[in-house]
Protein backbone atom coordinates (compact mmCIF):
# COMPACT_ATOMS: atom_id res chain seq x y z
CA UNK A 1 0.00 0.00 0.00
CA UNK A 2 1.20 3.53 -1.14
CA UNK A 3 1.54 6.21 1.97
CA UNK A 4 0.42 9.28 -0.58
CA UNK A 5 1.73 12.71 0.30
CA UNK A 6 -0.61 14.31 3.21
CA UNK A 7 0.10 16.80 6.19
CA UNK A 8 0.31 15.13 9.40
CA UNK A 9 -2.78 14.59 11.28
CA UNK A 10 -4.66 12.38 14.04
CA UNK A 11 -1.96 11.21 16.86
CA UNK A 12 1.18 11.97 17.65
CA UNK A 13 2.29 8.61 16.87
CA UNK A 14 1.40 9.11 13.43
CA UNK A 15 2.22 12.44 13.20
CA UNK A 16 6.24 11.30 14.44
CA UNK A 17 5.52 9.06 11.10
CA UNK A 18 4.56 11.63 8.87
CA UNK A 19 7.34 13.81 10.05
CA UNK A 20 9.78 11.15 9.27
CA UNK A 21 8.65 10.53 6.19
CA UNK A 22 8.76 14.34 5.31
CA UNK A 23 12.18 14.41 6.50
CA UNK A 24 13.34 11.38 4.37
CA UNK A 25 11.93 12.73 0.85
CA UNK A 26 13.67 15.89 1.64
CA UNK A 27 16.90 14.33 2.26
CA UNK A 28 16.60 11.84 -0.30
CA UNK A 29 15.29 15.04 -3.19
CA UNK A 30 18.37 17.00 -1.75
CA UNK A 31 21.05 14.28 -2.28
CA UNK A 32 19.06 13.47 -5.96
CA UNK A 33 19.59 16.78 -7.05
CA UNK A 34 22.85 16.66 -5.50
CA UNK A 35 24.44 13.38 -6.74
CA UNK A 36 22.60 11.89 -9.09
CA UNK A 37 19.96 9.21 -8.54
CA UNK A 38 22.64 6.45 -9.50
CA UNK A 39 25.23 8.20 -7.03
CA UNK A 40 22.79 8.48 -3.94
CA UNK A 41 22.67 5.33 -2.09
CA UNK A 42 19.89 4.49 0.62
CA UNK A 43 22.63 4.78 3.70
CA UNK A 44 23.88 7.76 2.85
CA UNK A 45 20.31 9.03 2.77
CA UNK A 46 19.59 7.50 6.19
CA UNK A 47 23.39 8.67 7.46
CA UNK A 48 22.17 12.87 6.54
CA UNK A 49 18.51 12.45 7.48
CA UNK A 50 20.07 11.18 11.38
CA UNK A 51 17.69 8.12 11.12
CA UNK A 52 18.04 4.09 10.68
CA UNK A 53 18.23 2.55 7.71
CA UNK A 54 15.84 0.22 8.67
CA UNK A 55 13.29 3.27 9.19
CA UNK A 56 13.65 4.18 5.66
CA UNK A 57 12.48 0.79 4.46
CA UNK A 58 9.57 1.11 6.96
CA UNK A 59 8.12 3.63 4.58
CA UNK A 60 9.78 3.43 1.24
CA UNK A 61 10.45 -0.12 -0.52
CA UNK A 62 13.77 1.05 -1.95
CA UNK A 63 15.54 4.28 -3.64
CA UNK A 64 13.00 3.61 -6.93
CA UNK A 65 10.16 4.47 -4.87
CA UNK A 66 11.82 7.39 -2.86
CA UNK A 67 12.47 8.89 -6.68
CA UNK A 68 9.12 8.35 -7.55
CA UNK A 69 7.07 9.75 -4.57
CA UNK A 70 9.54 12.89 -4.55
CA UNK A 71 8.72 13.67 -8.50
CA UNK A 72 5.01 12.54 -7.15
CA UNK A 73 5.02 15.44 -4.58
CA UNK A 74 6.90 17.94 -6.72
CA UNK A 75 4.38 17.54 -9.58
CA UNK A 76 1.68 17.79 -7.51
CA UNK A 77 3.18 21.26 -6.35
CA UNK A 78 3.98 22.87 -9.49
CA UNK A 79 0.53 21.84 -10.81
CA UNK A 80 -1.34 23.39 -8.12
CA UNK A 81 0.60 26.38 -8.53
CA UNK A 82 0.30 26.46 -12.33
CA UNK A 83 -3.39 26.25 -12.45
CA UNK A 84 -4.06 28.84 -9.53
CA UNK A 85 -1.77 31.55 -11.05
CA UNK A 86 -3.10 30.65 -14.65
CA UNK A 87 -4.22 33.94 -16.71
CA UNK A 88 -8.33 33.54 -16.87
CA UNK A 89 -7.92 35.73 -19.46
CA UNK A 90 -4.87 34.46 -21.33
CA UNK A 91 -5.34 32.73 -24.73
CA UNK A 92 -5.64 28.99 -24.64
CA UNK A 93 -2.12 29.05 -26.14
CA UNK A 94 -0.74 31.51 -23.75
CA UNK A 95 -2.41 29.25 -20.75
CA UNK A 96 -0.35 26.06 -21.78
CA UNK A 97 2.92 27.48 -22.33
CA UNK A 98 2.35 29.28 -18.75
CA UNK A 99 1.60 25.61 -17.56
CA UNK A 100 4.76 24.04 -19.48
CA UNK A 101 7.05 27.09 -17.84
CA UNK A 102 6.12 26.16 -14.78
CA UNK A 103 7.92 23.15 -14.93
CA UNK A 104 10.34 24.32 -17.01
CA UNK A 105 11.47 26.75 -14.41
CA UNK A 106 11.08 24.41 -11.88
CA UNK A 107 13.58 21.50 -13.48
CA UNK A 108 16.05 23.98 -14.84
CA UNK A 109 17.15 24.92 -10.94
CA UNK A 110 17.45 21.57 -10.45
CA UNK A 111 18.68 19.48 -13.82
CA UNK A 112 19.90 16.56 -12.47
CA UNK A 113 17.04 15.70 -10.09
CA UNK A 114 15.23 16.40 -13.28
CA UNK A 115 17.03 14.23 -15.44
CA UNK A 116 16.79 11.46 -12.50
CA UNK A 117 12.92 11.79 -12.71
CA UNK A 118 13.23 11.11 -16.68
CA UNK A 119 15.44 8.59 -16.52
CA UNK A 120 14.42 6.29 -13.66
CA UNK A 121 10.96 7.22 -13.45
CA UNK A 122 9.15 7.25 -17.30
CA UNK A 123 8.83 3.39 -16.99
CA UNK A 124 8.71 2.45 -13.57
CA UNK A 125 6.34 -0.69 -12.88
CA UNK A 126 4.27 -1.57 -10.11
CA UNK A 127 1.99 0.41 -7.52
CA UNK A 128 4.20 3.56 -8.01
CA UNK A 129 4.09 3.26 -11.68
CA UNK A 130 0.20 3.03 -11.37
CA UNK A 131 -0.08 6.17 -9.11
CA UNK A 132 2.29 8.54 -11.84
CA UNK A 133 0.33 7.20 -14.94
CA UNK A 134 -2.87 8.54 -12.75
CA UNK A 135 -1.22 11.36 -12.01
CA UNK A 136 -0.39 12.17 -15.99
CA UNK A 137 -4.20 11.38 -16.82
CA UNK A 138 -5.60 13.87 -14.26
CA UNK A 139 -3.22 16.53 -15.81
CA UNK A 140 -3.73 15.64 -19.60
CA UNK A 141 -8.18 15.68 -18.12
CA UNK A 142 -7.16 19.30 -17.26
CA UNK A 143 -5.56 20.22 -20.28
CA UNK A 144 -8.32 18.64 -22.49
CA UNK A 145 -10.63 20.96 -20.22
CA UNK A 146 -8.80 23.78 -21.09
CA UNK A 147 -9.11 23.29 -24.48
CA UNK A 148 -12.81 22.85 -24.90
CA UNK A 149 -13.47 25.83 -23.32
CA UNK A 150 -10.75 27.69 -26.09
CA UNK A 151 -12.88 25.31 -28.25
CA UNK A 152 -16.28 27.19 -27.71
CA UNK A 153 -14.27 30.81 -27.67
CA UNK A 154 -13.50 29.87 -31.12
CA UNK A 155 -9.77 29.29 -30.93
CA UNK A 156 -9.52 25.34 -31.04
CA UNK A 157 -11.50 24.40 -34.63
CA UNK A 158 -14.88 22.20 -33.93
CA UNK A 159 -13.29 19.12 -35.03
CA UNK A 160 -9.89 19.07 -32.84
CA UNK A 161 -10.33 15.96 -30.61
CA UNK A 162 -9.20 18.09 -27.32
CA UNK A 163 -8.35 14.48 -25.34
CA UNK A 164 -6.02 14.02 -28.49
CA UNK A 165 -5.03 17.76 -28.28
CA UNK A 166 -4.25 17.36 -24.98
CA UNK A 167 -1.68 14.52 -24.98
CA UNK A 168 0.08 15.78 -28.30
CA UNK A 169 0.24 19.06 -25.83
CA UNK A 170 2.30 16.33 -23.33
CA UNK A 171 4.11 14.59 -25.90
CA UNK A 172 5.81 18.11 -27.25
CA UNK A 173 6.34 19.45 -23.85
CA UNK A 174 8.27 16.22 -22.67
CA UNK A 175 10.05 16.27 -26.12
CA UNK A 176 11.62 19.68 -25.15
CA UNK A 177 11.98 19.12 -21.97
CA UNK A 178 14.42 16.24 -22.87
CA UNK A 179 16.24 17.98 -25.36
CA UNK A 180 16.57 20.67 -23.14
CA UNK A 181 18.06 19.03 -20.61
CA UNK A 182 20.95 17.30 -22.53
CA UNK A 183 22.63 21.18 -23.24
CA UNK A 184 24.47 22.76 -20.83
CA UNK A 185 21.85 24.39 -19.96
CA UNK A 186 18.56 24.32 -19.88
CA UNK A 187 16.62 27.76 -20.42
CA UNK A 188 13.04 27.78 -19.69
CA UNK A 189 11.89 30.71 -21.66
CA UNK A 190 13.90 29.18 -25.04
CA UNK A 191 12.00 26.04 -23.56
CA UNK A 192 8.71 27.24 -23.85
CA UNK A 193 9.15 29.61 -27.08
CA UNK A 194 10.42 26.57 -28.83
CA UNK A 195 7.12 25.09 -27.15
CA UNK A 196 4.90 27.81 -28.84
CA UNK A 197 6.26 27.20 -32.21
CA UNK A 198 5.01 23.24 -31.86
CA UNK A 199 1.52 24.02 -30.72
CA UNK A 200 1.26 26.37 -33.23
CA UNK A 201 -0.89 24.20 -35.66
CA UNK A 202 -3.33 23.51 -32.90
CA UNK A 203 -3.97 27.23 -32.67
CA UNK A 204 -3.93 28.26 -36.58
CA UNK A 205 -5.33 31.89 -35.74
CA UNK A 206 -2.66 32.58 -32.97
CA UNK A 207 0.74 31.92 -34.20
CA UNK A 208 4.29 32.04 -32.32
CA UNK A 209 4.32 35.59 -33.24
CA UNK A 210 1.42 36.51 -31.23
CA UNK A 211 2.85 35.52 -28.49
Amino acid sequence: MIAHPHKPVGTRKQQQKDETRVLILETARFLFAEKGFEKTTIREIAARAGIGLGTIFNHFKGKDSLLAAALYEDVEKNLERAFNTLPEKASAPDQLLHIARSFYTYYARQPLLAKSYLKQVMFLDGEWGEVLDEQIRRFLESVASLLRKAQERGEVAPDTDCDIAATAFFSHYIFILITGLKQAEFRPDHAAEQLGYLLTPMFPETGPEDR
